[in-house]
């Protein structure tokens, strides 16, 4: 059995979902915005048993680069998967109805 991939939050990433509870907050409350969180996070975790799950997220990625992504209702989780070091290392959450560019951009 392979071992596990770590999976690492960047700091874009952890501010996404600042971001995200933020503006959920004052739509649905604290609890349901709380629960939208804990759902994509929980998403991610599948992220440790199986690193290349996700699509090739083809707006951002290079040949040099693969950037993958899972969905989770209206939100790409936006990762890389280094195989050497079976690291997965998220660098963004995205409204997946908004323009990909932003998460090139940053």
């Amino acid at each position: 059995m392979e071992k596990p991939a770590k999976v690492d939050w960047s700091r874009p990433a952890k501010n996404d979902l600042l971001d995200i509870f933020e503006a959920m907050e004052t739509l649905i409350g604290p609890d349901r915005a709380d629960a939208l969180i804990g759902r994509i996070v929980a998403k991610s975790e599948y992220l440790t048993k199986f690193p290349e799950m996700g699509g090739i997220h083809y707006d951002v990625s290079s040949r040099y680069v693969k950037f993958r992504y899972l969905l989770e209702g209206h939100y790409r989780i936006v990762y890389t998967f280094d195989e050497t070091k079976h690291l997965v290392t998220i660098w963004g959450v995205e409204d997946a109805r908004r323009d990909p560019d932003r998460l090139r951009n940053r």
